[in-house]
């Protein structure tokens, strides 16, 4: 099967050399938007921020591979202090 390439030439110029944080990275949606943005940028460049955490979020074994070696925070994403947790211990976050 071909894989395929969710971003355009001109879509992965806006995020080379970016970082990404992505909320609720371990859902269906998020598990996605961090497939595609390993398909642009170093796996050191892109964080997770979710409430769950990897191991009770029903990966597969690929998924688990991947997911393990991401830059993850287990948060509330309603509490303030959570969120700013995220910030304080991140490098600069270009994208949410």
């Amino acid at each position: 099967m071909e894989k395929l390439n969710y971003f355009s030439n001109f879509q992965l110029k806006e995020f080379e050399n970016s970082v990404v944080l992505v909320l609720g990275g371990l859902g269906g949606v998020g598990r996605c938007i961090v497939k595609c943005f390993l398909e642009v940028l170093p796996i050191e460049n892109i964080i997770i921020a979710d409430k769950k955490i990897p191991e009770i979020a029903f990966l597969s074994d690929e998924d688990v591979g991947i997911f393990k070696k991401i830059k993850f925070f287990q948060v509330d994403l309603s509490k303030q202090k959570d969120v700013q947790f995220i910030f304080d211990n991140s490098r600069k976050i270009n994208f949410i």
